[in-house]
């Protein structure tokens, strides 16, 4: 079993990461940790059509680019680096791994294409206050009435919950209980019944929130009680949802981190959030970057096809 990556992959790695190290300076990071939103949804839609990162994950019968978690993984971790200000996580993976996993042949064509070209900002909403993560846990229902489903309750720690046009929600049948009775529904971030607050983070590069559904209409997103299965460790072959799996991207999100904060600390410049010869190679990118990051893609999938 292979557990480095490619020539390929690390070449792609390459670009990408001086790509992003000039699309995320230390400067533009602090202005939108300060933004309500984030992120700035112009220059996120920019960067998906010159890039299409959304699209890595997603299966080209989707729109997507139908490559595997190496390049995922190599994504998240230049993201980190750069400590991009942008709902990558939230809607590449969460959102995304929960609707390959639960969802239909006619759900995933209606939804994907969105996401992979960069149109959709998506997320998962699933943990419930006091911070219950296991989806056992859940105590918010959905009432079916005629062909529509209502939801009631609340979702807490939503990344990017407040500025996602597309939620994929979890919720029980009523008088049920552990695994049973749970399904996945979508939602409209502009839903008639749905409140939507930031919260007070920790880290803002990361923005969550606290949604409150008040007999909110709902799409089922699969069928009917079977949410629980993708939730579990190894389902199917791509494993279980990726929830709270971003360590790659928190690790190398630490490294840019330390630099971020060193003018409090006094340990290294703040700009630095890369070697100096990286932070150089960044300043030279440019639009040469781009092409390079998405003619790696476009080359990959043409051999691989």
């Amino acid at each position: 079993m292979k557990f480095s990556f490619s020539s390929e992959q690390e070449e792609f790695r390459s670009n990408l990461r001086r790509f992003l190290g000039e699309r995320s300076p230390t400067k533009e990071v602090r202005r939108l940790m300060e933004t309500e939103a984030g992120f700035e949804p112009a220059a996120w839609r920019k960067l998906n059509a010159e890039l299409g990162l959304t699209a890595v994950r997603i299966p080209e019968a989707y729109g997507g680019q139908g490559f595997g978690f190496g390049e995922l993984c190599i994504v998240l971790e230049e993201m980190g680096r750069a400590l991009l200000c942008a709902p990558f996580f939230s809607t590449a993976v969460l959102a995304t791994g929960a609707i390959l996993n639960a969802g239909t042949e006619a759900e995933k064509q209606a939804l994907l294409p969105g996401i992979a070209s960069g149109d959709t900002v998506a997320t998962l909403a699933w943990v419930e206050d006091p911070a219950h993560w296991d989806a056992a846990a859940t105590k918010m229902t959905a009432t079916q009435s005629g062909g529509t489903w209502k939801l009631d309750g609340h979702k807490s720690y939503v990344l990017d919950g407040h500025t996602a046009d597309l939620i994929v929600v979890l919720a029980r049948a009523a008088g049920t209980s552990g695994d049973a009775g749970l399904s996945l529904f979508t939602v409209k971030g502009d839903a008639k019944g749905l409140e939507r607050r930031n919260l007070k983070v920790m880290d803002p590069t990361r923005k969550l929130a606290r949604l409150d559904f008040r007999g909110v209409e709902a799409t089922l997103l699969g069928a009917a009680g079977a949410a629980a299965a993708p939730f579990r460790p190894h389902h199917g072959r791509g494993g279980g949802l990726p929830v709270k799996r971003d360590g790659g991207r928190r690790r190398t999100a630490a490294r840019g981190c330390a630099g971020l904060c060193a003018d409090a600390h006094a340990v290294r410049p703040a700009h630095r959030l890369l070697p100096v010869d990286e932070a150089q190679a960044c300043r030279h990118a440019g639009r040469r970057g781009a092409g390079e990051v998405s003619g790696l893609l476009r080359r990959r999938g043409a051999r691989r096809g």
